[in-house]
Formats: C-alpha cells, structure tokens, sequence
C-alpha cells in the first residue's frame, strides 16, 4: 500500500495563497514568456522536478502530467526556448530525447514570483 503525503491549508495558508495568485497575475504582465496559469503550473513542475528534486523532464513527462494536448505543450516549450527560460540537453543512450530545465534567465521571474505582499 503506497501512502502519499498529505497537506493540511490553514486559514493563513489561504491568505498567503490568495496573495500569491494576486501577485503571479501581476508578474505575467512583466514576462516575456510566463503569461498565465497554466504556463505557471508547467514551467513550475519542470522547476521543481529537474532543480528540487533532480528527475528529468522529458516532454512525455509533461503530456502525462498535464491534460493539455502535444500541440499545446509543443509551443510552451518553443516560447520558452526562444526566450531563454528553458533549455534542454539530449539524452546520453537516445539523442532525440530532450530533457528540459529552467535556466538562470528566469532567476528574476522567480523572485518577482517569490517576493510579495499579503492582501488587506
């Protein structure tokens, strides 16, 4: 029996929850790549995937995690090739396998991202 981790959200939890979605839709405004929601919660899982807890990320790895389509998951990952927010490396054993990361270009969108204020 697999037991997964569990969180349990306080109420200042949800404030600081609040806060921070208040303050990402203001920061999409200022990036040349990172524009809503869901390009936060992929470019997020390729983060901390590849930087917190060392796993590749392959664009497979996206398609299962996300239920966006390949075309969709396709131009994420262009955009954010052409605006230095990811790379990617080939794969040692297969070279047509790309795995993905963040670069340090996106350093500032996280601590844009990472820095704000609680809402009154």
């Amino acid at each position: 029996m697999i037991i997964k981790k569990t969180y349990k959200v306080n109420d200042g939890d949800v404030v600081r929850i609040s806060s921070f979605l208040a303050n990402a839709a203001l920061v999409f405004k200022t990036s040349s790549f990172i524009r809503n929601f869901d390009y936060l919660d992929l470019f997020l899982y390729i983060y901390t995937n590849d930087k917190l807890l060392s796993k590749k990320v392959r664009f497979k790895d996206l398609s299962i995690y996300s239920s966006k389509s390949d075309v969709y998951l396709t131009k994420f990952l262009k955009i954010g090739l052409e605006t230095g927010y990811l790379n990617f490396t080939r794969g040692k054993k297969d070279k047509r396998i790309k795995n993905y990361y963040v670069t340090k270009m996106s350093t500032p969108f996280f601590q844009k991202l990472y820095s704000f204020k609680k809402l009154d």
